[in-house]
């Protein structure tokens, strides 16, 4: 009889547990399929299945179906199999689904789970994997337990998805628990800030950038993803911007340290400040005065050009001076050579999978000291378009600058991609203030053809006035085109700017 006639003279749930029981070919997707169209019938075929199958991966997949076979026996039967299954993979399913029933009870089972993973990589269930479920609980005992049981070397990575699924940014790969109950929501929160504050002091880096708020942040340490995670939690006690240049950012967390440290009783530290030599400030100062009151242009010319090799040092005074100063043609060239030396890179970060890359990590160090305009930008970007690195897709450019009169820190992040689209675009977008700053998209068009519609959009920003503080971002994909030999020069598919004053 063909399967067709015995679904007409059987019915199809009938066919399915009898295929179950034979441990047909597809048996466990028609188990999957039974849960799916019948769960009130499914819970003895599925029962079966796992007792029979042999291989961990396919009883894993048939014990994940206990979560959804709607029958009170299946919750007993995975805290059965959490304990007893001889396969680690499906002691870790069966926890998750005990979960789905009881999510408070799963805690344990997922505990136990951990404590005999192995490492990120060396087994089917690794450490990594068990440490996200349990923060993805949303349970106070999960953390406290992760508190417990983390190792140092896990701190980076727990820290990383604690504030990602904190802030919204967590992926959904595990069975969902039953929510807990809005009375430990208190209780949580107590839990996550004791474990963050715990990571306050840690300097390592966050490998590939932080989730935060649907945004990747790269180079960033634990401690400041800490921080960052502090602050969405309790915004009105805890203030920390991941924008910042690097001294805010250290001086913030800090505060956030020192503040948590007060609330226990213990002592405060320094917060750091910010060291800047007397006699450039004290040169800065009388450069400054001949700008702004020799009579004699070539005077005031020398006076100009010696104010320029000072650097963004040399900033907070004319900062200053220009509050100050009348409106005529000294304060306006003073205007143009802060704006200069507030455009001037002081800083430029790779994150850490490419900074072995010689030729990058050079190109970094290049950068430092230049002068960022609309054409150093764009001659960042044909180099990259000609020298992507071939195990990556996409790269992010991070540019800010901070309040009061500092340089320019860029933080280059190269990341891999699989949402890239198989059409040639470069697109630009800024968006500030609530309002859309400037927009250009077109197809097939080189960089250099782009010059004049970017640089109307991105001279705005580094040509506002030089204690104005601003952000932008510059985000590229890549891909080999469709067919290429191998070794083909890469496509530079599409160009994304977003950036706004702060």
């Amino acid at each position: 009889m063909s399967w067709l006639n015995s679904v007409k003279k059987l019915g199809l749930a009938k066919v399915f547990v009898d295929d179950i029981r034979a441990m047909g070919v597809n048996y466990i997707a028609e188990a999957e399929a039974l849960v799916d169209k019948f769960p009130g019938q499914s819970f003895e075929p599925v029962r079966f299945a796992v007792t029979h199958e042999g291989s961990s991966e396919g009883r894993a997949r048939l014990v994940a179906l206990l979560a959804r076979v709607n029958d009170p026996r299946a919750e007993p039967l995975a805290r059965r199999l959490a304990t007893e299954d001889p396969s680690l993979s499906v002691r870790f399913i069966a926890a998750q689904v005990v979960g789905a029933y009881s999510g408070d009870s799963a805690i344990n089972y997922l505990v136990a789970v951990l404590r005999n993973a192995a490492p990120a990589g060396r087994s089917e269930v690794n450490r990594q994997d068990v440490i996200d479920c349990l923060i993805a609980s949303h349970r106070p005992e999960a953390i406290a337990s992760i508190r417990a049981e983390v190792k140092s070397s896990e701190i980076p990575f727990t820290v990383d998805s604690l504030v990602a699924r904190m802030t919204g940014n967590g992926q959904d790969r595990f069975i969902m628990m039953q929510p807990a109950a809005v009375a430990t929501t208190a209780l949580l929160r107590k839990e996550e800030e004791t474990f963050l504050a715990g990571q306050l002091c840690d300097r390592r880096p966050i490998e590939d950038g932080l989730a935060y708020r649907g945004k990747l942040y790269p180079n960033v340490s634990v401690g400041e993803a800490a921080a960052a995670g502090l602050a969405f939690l309790a915004p009105s006690r805890y203030r920390f911007d991941l924008n910042s240049l690097d001294f805010d950012r250290n001086r913030q967390r800090v505060v956030i340290l020192n503040t948590w440290r007060a609330s226990r009783g213990f002592s405060i530290l320094p917060v750091p400040t910010q060291h800047v030599d007397s006699s450039i400030s004290t040169n800065a100062a009388r450069l400054i005065r001949l700008i702004l009151l020799s009579p004699t242009p070539g005077t005031r010319v020398r006076a100009e050009s010696e104010l320029k090799r000072l650097g963004p040092n040399a900033l907070p005074q004319i900062i200053s001076a220009l509050k100050g100063a009348a409106k005529d043609s000294s304060k306006k060239n003073l205007r143009l050579i802060g704006s200069h030396l507030a455009c001037t890179v002081v800083d430029v970060k790779l994150n850490s999978n490419v900074e072995g890359i010689a030729r990058w990590r050079n190109r970094g160090r290049s950068l430092r000291g230049i002068r960022l305009t609309t054409h150093s930008i764009v001659s960042l970007l044909e180099d990259l378009e000609s020298d992507f690195p071939m195990k990556f897709q996409t790269c992010t450019i991070h540019a800010s600058r901070g309040a009061g009169g500092s340089g320019i820190t860029l933080a280059i992040n190269f990341g891999r991609s699989t949402a890239v689209g198989p059409n040639s675009a470069l697109n630009e977008k800024f968006v500030g203030a609530g309002k859309e700053l400037g927009y250009v998209s077109s197809m097939n068009v080189p960089l250099s053809d782009e010059i004049p519609y970017t640089g109307s959009t991105l001279d705005r920003l580094l040509g506002s006035s030089p204690e104005s503080p601003f952000s932008f971002e510059i985000e590229m994909k890549h891909q080999v085109p469709q067919g290429s030999f191998m070794g083909a020069r890469r496509q530079i598919i599409e160009v994304l700017v977003s950036g706004a004053p702060t």
